[in-house]
């Protein structure tokens, strides 16, 4: 089993237009679909928006498409957040499947006074953790990588979804 970190780094940066706006994309591993307006963003670059585009803040935004490819199969793990980006319905993705799966033993990271685990400069996860996912988020790092398994990653490769890239970061 390959595991992926989900990216977004390749394709269109997009941001809110209003500075008030800016603490809402902070997403942490919680649910806000409750609480949540859609917002509007702007293109930073001159990159062509593709079905997923970056937002600075490592949270996956993705095409009206490519959500409605994604959300039945993703429904427990995330909730898709309206966005308009230059007048174009797109949905942040917010992971609100957030696991201890970290293999502490065969993971290399640095470590802060109190435990708090940082730089990870490899990754490697529980299996028995994992093997049912496709999409997650570790604890240590809840605001920003996105992990995704194969299964996902290969969902999204056979639809021609595009600006995506993955990361192999391990295989169990």
């Amino acid at each position: 089993m390959k595991v992926y970190m989900l990216s977004t780094k390749k394709t269109a940066g997009i941001l809110p237009k209003e500075i008030k706006d800016y603490r809402k994309v902070d997403f942490k591993g919680k649910k806000l679909k409750h609480i949540w307006k859609p917002i509007d963003m702007k293109k930073i670059d001159n990159i062509e928006m593709k079905d997923a585009l970056d937002l600075s803040f490592q949270v996956p935004v993705v095409s009206k498409k490519a959500a409605e490819v994604l959300k039945k199969q993703l429904e427990k793990d995330v909730e898709f957040l309206e966005m308009n980006v230059e007048e174009t319905k797109y949905y942040a993705m917010n992971i609100v499947n957030v696991i201890n799966a970290l293999d502490e033993e065969n993971s290399v990271y640095d470590t802060l006074p109190g435990g708090i685990r940082f730089f990870f400069e490899k990754y490697a996860f529980l299996k028995s953790k994992i093997e049912n996912e496709k999409i997650f988020k570790i604890e240590e790092e809840k605001r920003s990588k996105v992990f995704v398994t194969e299964e996902l990653k290969n969902k999204i490769e056979d639809a021609n979804l595009q600006g995506f890239d993955f990361i192999k970061v391990c295989e169990i």
